[in-house]
């Protein structure tokens, strides 16, 4: 955990997926694992990363054995940027050079959170996880910082950020967009 740093930003619920995409364009985030509460979630979350041009995969229990292997193998290789999993892929999944893991849905059970983070800052490397909350996840963040004894720092939405709406606007702010 000390080779990890940890950062949960609260964002109505509406903004979870589009502030996903503006972290990972906007700190170009290369080998990225997103944690998710269920498969149809994971599914989703690939979808749209994929069609705002980031290149995703989903995995999760109701996947085929087939399926999951190929989307591993992609991630691992940097044919896919983003790997999107439910909590079956946190725990046994040794891939070194993760250097981002995302809490797209805050677990509910604090170990979970472990796992989940456990994905990256691995052999000697620094790695970063971030949670994305909305308010009524605060209390399951508590949990998480009573078990790791360490109160999570907090961010917000970055001032002049403007999500993507589908309609071609880039996840980031809006002065970087060169509008006024």
């Amino acid at each position: 955990v000390t080779l990890i740093q940890q950062r949960a930003f609260r964002v109505p619920a509406e903004q979870k997926g589009p502030f996903l995409r503006y972290l990972i364009r906007s700190m170009d985030m290369q080998q990225v694992l997103v944690f998710t509460s269920s498969g149809h979630s994971a599914d989703h979350i690939a979808e749209k990363l994929n069609k705002h041009g980031i290149d995703a995969a989903s995995t999760h229990g109701k996947k085929s054995n087939h399926a999951r292997q190929k989307a591993l193998a992609d991630f691992k290789n940097g044919k896919i940027r983003v790997l999107v999993a439910t909590d079956v892929a946190a725990r046994g999944l040794d891939i070194p050079a993760v250097s981002h893991v995302f809490n797209f849905d805050v677990p509910s059970h604090p170990e979970d959170y472990i796992h989940r983070i456990g994905r990256t800052g691995r052999a000697g490397r620094l790695g970063k996880a971030f949670t994305i909350s909305v308010p009524s996840d605060e209390r399951y963040l508590r949990a998480i910082e009573s078990l790791i004894k360490t109160e999570l720092p907090r961010g917000t939405l970055p001032e002049g950020y403007v999500p993507d709406t589908g309609e071609g606007r880039p996840d980031r702010p809006r002065e970087e967009r060169g509008a006024k």
